[in-house]
Formats: C-alpha cells, sequence, structure tokens
C-alpha cells in the first residue's frame, strides 16, 4: 500500500516516542490519517524468497523498516475506542462490571482495549497499537487511570520484555479479583486523535498531553486549489454571476479562505476549518458538470461553515457578521446586520436567511470572499 508522508511521520513518532495525538481544526483528516496510520501499522517487513539468489532477499524491508515501529516483529494488531462522557477504566484497562441477566447482581472481570493491546505486544511476535478517536470526549485522565505514568516510554518495559531501570508497575485487577502489579510492553503504540478549539469538551490536563508526541494538520489551501481545479484559475475578482462551476468552486474556496482569516484573528487558528469541509463524500468536485449540481455540492459545505461560526462566537452578533463580511463596506451583501431598540436599548439583530435558489446562494458566497477595506 501507499503511505502519505504525513502518515510516515507519525509512524516514526510512534516508534521513537510510542504515544502521538493528532490535532487539528474540524475537516483536516484526522480520522483520515488514524485510518491510514492503522492500515500501515500491519505491513511487515519480511523477506521475499527469489529462486536465482541463494538466500532471501528484503522487499521494501528496509524503507519500511525505517519509519516502522516494532519492524522486526510480524504478528501485528489494532484495537479502536472513541472516548465519550460514558467511557470508563474498565473500558480502556480493566475492571469489574454487572454480569447481564443475573439476580442477585454478579461481577465478572472486564478487559479493556488497551489490556488486551499489551498482552498481545507482550506475546513473542506481537505488536499491538491503540486509536483513539475522540479522546477529550471522554475523561481522559480518569480513562487511562495508572497508565498516565505507565505509558511513557522510559517507564515501559525493555524490547526484551525484562524490566529497565525505570519501568513502572502498576495494579490492575486479576481473573480472581485480587490486585497484581504489571506493566506496558514497548511493543505497545497508542495513537490519538482530538479537535482542540471544540467548545463542548473541557480541555486535557496539561501532565497528560505531556505523554504524547503533538502532530498537527493544519488547513491545507494548495489541496483544496488541486480538488476544484482552481490551478491556473487567474480571475481576480468573481463575476457577479457564475459562468461555469469553476466560478462556484472559486467562489466557495474563497469564501472558506476568507472566514478563516477571520476567524483566526478573531478566536485564533486553532478555529479555523480544514478544507476538508468543502469536499463532500465520494464526489469528484473536477467532474462537476453544472451550476446547480456544483451549487449543491458546496451548498453541504457551506452549512457546516455557518454551524461552526455560530458556535465559536455563541452570542456575539457582530463577530459573526465581521466574519460574514457584513457591513458598510460591502452594501451588496445579502445578510445585514441590523440595529434595533428594546427596552430603551441598543440591540443588534442578524439577517441571515437561508438562499432559496442557486443565484443567492453564489452572490452570499461571493460577498464572503469579497476582500475587507484596508485598515
Amino acid at each position: 500500500m501507499e503511505v502519505s508522508p504525513e502518515a510516515k511521520r507519525v509512524l516514526r513518532l510512534l516508534r521513537d516516542r510510542h504515544n502521538v495525538l493528532i490535532t487539528g481544526a474540524p475537516g483536516t483528516g484526522k480520522t483520515r490519517l488514524l485510518s491510514e496510520v492503522r492500515r500501515a501499522f500491519g505491513l511487515k517487513t519480511g523477506m521475499e524468497y527469489k529462486p536465482k539468489e541463494k538466500i532471501p532477499i528484503p522487499k521494501d524491508g528496509g524503507e519500511v523498516a525505517e519509519w516502522l515501529p516494532s519492524p522486526g516483529r510480524a504478528d501485528r494488531k489494532t484495537w479502536a475506542i472513541d472516548f465519550h462522557q460514558g467511557t470508563k477504566y474498565r473500558d480502556f484497562v480493566r475492571g469489574l462490571e454487572p454480569k447481564p441477566g443475573k439476580a442477585p447482581v454478579e461481577f465478572q472481570v472486564r478487559d479493556g482495549v488497551c489490556w488486551l493491546a499489551n498482552q498481545h505486544a507482550l506475546s513473542e511476535d506481537g505488536a499491538s497499537l491503540v486509536v483513539i478517536d475522540e479522546i477529550n470526549r471522554g475523561p481522559a485522565v480518569q480513562i487511562f487511570g495508572d497508565l498516565i505514568v505507565g505509558i511513557e516510554t522510559d517507564k515501559r518495559l525493555l524490547p526484551n520484555g525484562t524490566d529497565g531501570p525505570q519501568t513502572h508497575h502498576f495494579p490492575v485487577i486479576s481473573d480472581d479479583g485480587a490486585l497484581k502489579e504489571i506493566a506496558l510492553s514497548h511493543h505497545l503504540y497508542i495513537v490519538a486523535a482530538m479537535n482542540q478549539a471544540d467548545s463542548s469538551v473541557e480541555p486535557l490536563d496539561v501532565a497528560f498531553l505531556r505523554r504524547f508526541a503533538p502532530f498537527t494538520l493544519s488547513p491545507n489551501e494548495a489541496i483544496l486549489v488541486s480538488s476544484f481545479g482552481l490551478d491556473g484559475y487567474g480571475i481576480a475578482e468573481l463575476p457577479e454571476e457564475p459562468a461555469n462551476p469553476l466560478d462556484v468552486l472559486a467562489a466557495a474556496f474563497r469564501a472558506w479562505k476568507s472566514v478563516n482569516e477571520r476567524v483566526a484573528l478573531g478566536r485564533g487558528r486553532e478555529f479555523c476549518l480544514g478544507h476538508g469541509i468543502l469536499l463532500q463524500g465520494p464526489t469528484d468536485p473536477k467532474n462537476l458538470k453544472s451550476i446547480p449540481e456544483t451549487i449543491a455540492y458546496v451548498r453541504e459545505g457551506f452549512s457546516t461553515i455557518q454551524a461552526h461560526v455560530e458556535e465559536v462566537f455563541f452570542g456575539d452578533l457582530r463577530a459573526i457578521a465581521e466574519v460574514w463580511n457584513i457591513g458598510a463596506h460591502n452594501q451588496s451583501h445579502p445578510w445585514k446586520l441590523r440595529e434595533k431598540m428594546f427596552a430603551g436599548e441598543p440591540r443588534v439583530e442578524l439577517d441571515d436567511p437561508v438562499p432559496s435558489n442557486d443565484s443567492e446562494m453564489y452572490k452570499l458566497l461571493r460577498a464572503i470572499a469579497q476582500p475587507a477595506p484596508a485598515a
């Protein structure tokens, strides 16, 4: 399989640091990268026999081994889990849970995904990868528990499975209910992803974050330019009405870019939106044949952009209007910020009707993309 440069960099970090945290704005490709890393982790660096040679010859083994964690191990498995408010220590490590359908209540030991992965990594030829999506949507420090120290690279067992000078042992429940001490295998790796700008979750503990090597994905204009076929699109100003699908895609791209510039100024770059927001499903935007078809394609992505802006600047209508480029400099903008009085006090109201047809949708994108006046 082809492995992207980003996936190789993450795998190198896993090889060296054992734990990697992928962060980035919505639409930058975090989940896609997690999936690619998961697939690439399963590659092997075995030997391929060639009849004319006296010994087996490596097939791509050298290049793969350069970035693959535990390249000498062939029994490679992955485990995946999404964190949420209901995720518990027993789901990730090990703990007691009630047996279903038993009265009176009886308990059983539950094996969590990290426990199972570690047991496999401790086997003779085993290597394990634990993949965690949305790590900040659950109480991560509680879910990891004693693992918060044990996951550190120098606190693990040595590659041969023996104790090192700083190996950290921590207690877990055994099958008979007693506590026993274990340590994490050198061949166990953890990769996680989170949207650090998500305002609906609590930020992760700084001490917890230090245990992970950071890998940040950023919005990539070049990917959209290539995906939309905008290379060489030389129109300095968007036409008042689109002449072809390319004009619509250019308006969507420029509106997305302008929104990100204003969001970065108002809240910070971590609150920007990734390029994937405007790449909808399996459709190749360069294959769109008509203006209505293209408008329908970009409309879905724009609705996500609108919801994100309203969440990031919740309740601040003036800031939202600024992001949409509404103001005296842009009189043709289909959306308006209106000054009103309520109970003798000034208020503002954002008039932002949903575009009812293709022409209105294009005009909205064009108005948002229009450059703001120089300060």
